[in-house]
């Protein structure tokens, strides 16, 4: 059967995943959520997969399932807000594989932070994640790619980092750091071989939304999405903004005059995403 072709920064896991020559992903927030369902579809495509979590129990369980899905995982251990132990797992995973085709910044925390009752050491850890995180994983990746001149770099931000929510502004806050981050580098990267994909669901079923005690709506599948990301890579996309009704009713709500978008949104009790 003939594949179709599809051009990509870099080797096509339908194509080029003979033994010894399998494309390398590299994956953070490994162990769940959707980190872990990413993991399970690049294995599914052929992928070795070098995956980075701080638990490494939760960890080798994840990397049984990559491997039943036809995938080479590789457990690396690993906190992402540590730069020293991001720096030595990458190193681990280049003396193993000699290079990393994508690598996917999926590591993430969330929860409410009503103004009313901040409390400023649960905020610290979630800019120590998703933001300190964020980049590390990016930034101590990046110059590989460069040198390269191929990869692809995929940033998992979020609806909620179009604009404020009430009782979330801290999650908002660095979903809008993460969004804006990847913009930047699409457009710094635009004349390189390296492949940049911003990544924004709306609420995912995960552990992380699972405490939340207002309403979803449109509540993604983690499989389902991890799909959507994969077609969307090798598509050549640079923007996945998903659910299309959820992420249009958001885009809307970017011109809305404050005082409009505070009767509308502002009075909600709104789940973090």
């Amino acid at each position: 059967m003939t594949q179709r072709k599809v051009k990509t920064s870099y080797p096509h896991p339908d194509t080029a995943a003979p033994s010894g020559d399998r494309p390398v992903a590299l994956v953070t927030g490994a162990s769940s959520g959707i980190g872990k369902a990413l993991c399970l579809v690049l294995g599914r495509h052929g992928y070795e997969v070098a995956m980075i979590a701080r638990g490494q129990a939760a960890l080798e369980n994840a990397a049984e399932e990559v491997e039943a899905a036809g995938g080479v995982p590789m457990v690396v251990p690993a906190d992402v807000t540590n730069r020293n132990a991001h720096e030595a797992a990458l190193d681990t995973i280049l003396a193993r594989t000699g290079r990393v085709d994508v690598a996917v910044a999926a590591a993430g925390l969330g929860y409410a932070t009503p103004a009313e009752s901040l409390d400023l050491e649960r905020l610290q850890r979630m800019i120590d994640v998703n933001v300190t995180g964020f980049v590390n994983t990016i930034g101590l990746v990046l110059p590989h790619m460069v040198e390269r001149d191929t990869g692809h770099i995929v940033g998992l931000s979020s609806l909620s980092g179009y604009r404020g929510l009430p009782g979330n502004g801290m999650y908002c806050g660095t979903k809008v750091f993460n969004r804006v981050f990847m913009q930047s580098l699409r457009m710094d990267l635009a004349n390189t071989g390296v492949k940049t994909l911003c990544v924004c669901p709306g609420w995912v079923a995960t552990p992380m939304t699972r405490g939340n005690k207002a309403k979803m709506q449109f509540v993604l599948d983690p499989d389902k999405l991890a799909t959507k990301v994969y077609k969307a890579m090798v598509a050549g996309k640079s923007l996945l903004a998903v659910p299309h009704g959820l992420a249009e009713m958001t885009r809307f709500g970017l011109p809305m005059p404050d005082t409009l978008y505070d009767l509308f949104v502002g009075r909600r009790r709104m789940p973090f995403a």
